[in-house]
C-alpha cells in the first residue's frame, strides 16, 4: 500500500525564487529545463538549486511535482478527466501521473474522485 505524503508548499522568500515559483504557477504544465530558469534568474544552476532548497526544504523538482498534484487535486474535485488532467499539469504520460498522484494522495486519481462525489452524496 502507497504510503500517503503531506501536501505542503513552502513559498520561497528571495525575489528570484519568488518569480520561479510564480511561473511554475501559472503554467504547471511548462517543463523548462534547470540550466534555462537558472539564467533567466542570473543565477547558476547550482546557486539555484542550492536556495531553493535551503528556503523551502524542497527540490525544485518535489516542489513543481507537489504543485501539480495539487493543481490535478482542484482539477479533478471539478469534474476534469484523469487523461485531461495529466496533460494540463505537465505530465506526458497518464501511468506516470497516476502513479505519482497515489504516491503522493494515497489513492489513485479516479479513487480519489470516486471518495469525493461519495463524500458530497452522503
Amino acid at each position: 500500500m502507497a504510503q500517503e505524503q503531506p501536501l505542503h508548499l513552502p513559498v520561497p522568500q528571495d525575489p528570484r525564487l519568488s518569480r520561479l515559483v510564480d511561473e511554475i504557477s501559472k503554467n504547471p504544465e511548462q517543463d523548462r529545463p534547470l540550466q534555462e530558469w537558472a539564467r533567466q534568474l542570473g543565477m547558476s544552476e547550482r546557486s539555484l538549486q542550492r536556495e531553493f532548497h535551503r528556503e523551502t526544504g524542497m527540490t525544485i523538482g518535489q516542489w513543481r511535482q507537489q504543485f501539480r498534484i495539487l493543481v490535478a487535486i482542484e482539477r479533478l474535485s471539478k469534474g476534469m478527466s484523469v487523461t485531461e488532467t495529466c496533460f494540463a499539469v505537465g505530465y506526458n504520460n497518464v501511468s506516470a501521473f497516476i502513479k505519482a498522484f497515489k504516491r503522493i494522495v494515497g489513492v489513485t486519481p479516479t479513487e480519489y474522485r470516486t471518495d469525493l462525489s461519495l463524500s458530497f452524496a452522503g
